[in-house]
């Protein structure tokens, strides 16, 4: 009796589910299909994202070659007494090179061949002895690709860049930013320390630079700046500096 009682709840629940599904099947085909639909559209925008990309991995490494043979061209109208059509023809592979790496920065924002052209306007720029420019085309660099590995050293190109352009307070806040940012993924942050705590001894803020050696002492011990740091720190308690 049990048996045929639970046997006729299942037909009824059967027959309740195809009724709930029959009665509204024009609602689960408009699902259906826009199920569908969105999964074609996501197939089509991945396809289009890859053939972006490898259109500009193609487009970059033209471009990689363009500043290869720039910078083999700059050496060569550098030396003394270069002809001037060889100081010309290095004149016009620098303009075609801004050109084409400019054209990528505003083209694949956001993927791999923007960032290297950043680095390569920016490299060009500091090469030039532009060092404000060059300055900045890193730091934009970091902020538009803040996720990748490349960030923390664009900042640190961009520090370099402001120190030769004579703007250390510029430069501090680069290293500062990587120090923030950037202090628990990049290797290079004894040197950022080391740096940070030079620049404060020639802004004669000297228990600041005490304050950086002992953290890149006390949390870098195996590093090849450490040395450094614990000289700076002997050095100016010498001079009576910085208190002991």
């Amino acid at each position: 009796m049990a048996t045929a009682e639970r046997a006729a709840q299942q037909r009824r629940f059967i027959d309740e589910i195809s009724s709930f599904v029959q009665h509204r099947r024009k609602v689960f085909i408009f699902l259906a299909i826009l199920i569908i639909a969105g999964l074609i559209g996501l197939v089509i925008v991945l396809q289009i994202r890859k053939n972006r990309q490898e259109a500009s991995l193609i487009r970059l490494e033209a471009v990689e070659k363009q500043q290869a043979e720039w910078i083999s061209a700059r050496e060569e109208a550098d030396k003394e007494n270069a002809e001037a059509d060889v100081v010309s023809n290095a004149q016009t592979l620098e303009t075609e090179l801004i050109e084409a790496a400019e054209a990528l920065v505003r083209e694949y924002k956001g993927l791999y061949a923007q960032m290297r052209a950043y680095d390569i306007l920016a490299s060009a720029a500091f090469t030039k002895k532009e060092y404000e420019k060059a300055a900045r085309l890193w730091t934009d660099l970091a902020g538009e690709h803040a996720q990748s590995y490349f960030a923390p050293l664009a900042l640190l190109n961009a520090a370099a860049a402001w120190e030769e352009a004579g703007n250390q307070d510029r430069a501090v806040e680069a290293l500062t930013e990587i120090l923030e940012k950037f202090s628990t993924t990049f290797p290079d942050i004894p040197r950022v320390l080391s740096l940070l705590g030079w620049f404060a001894e020639n802004s004669q803020r000297f228990e600041d630079a005490k304050t950086y050696y002992n953290r890149l002492i006390d949390e870098y011990q195996g590093s090849s700046w450490t040395k450094l740091a614990h000289n700076r720190i002997i050095r100016l308690q010498i001079e009576n500096k910085i208190s002991k």
